[in-house]
């Protein structure tokens, strides 16, 4: 059973998320663009480049994950 509050709340949400699924539907069917380059300008370098750049920035900060040190890799 349900209380008064859960009946009134269960429209509510029935009605918000309806309205969410309605405005993704009509985002995705639309030209418009969710990602804008000059918005992240920290991957310019590329994805991998950036990834990379938190690693290691990473491991200056809290040292090596496996308490070894880290090996020269010529491909990075």
């Amino acid at each position: 059973m349900v209380g008064t509050r859960g009946r009134r709340a269960f429209p509510v949400e029935t009605v918000r998320r309806e309205a969410r699924r309605h405005w993704l539907l009509e985002f995705l069917e639309s030209q418009a663009s969710a990602w804008k380059d000059e918005n992240h300008p920290e991957l310019a370098g590329g994805a991998g480049a950036w990834v990379r750049h938190l690693r290691v920035e990473d491991e200056v900060v809290s040292g090596p994950k496996n308490g070894r040190p880290k090996k020269a890799n010529a491909s990075l």
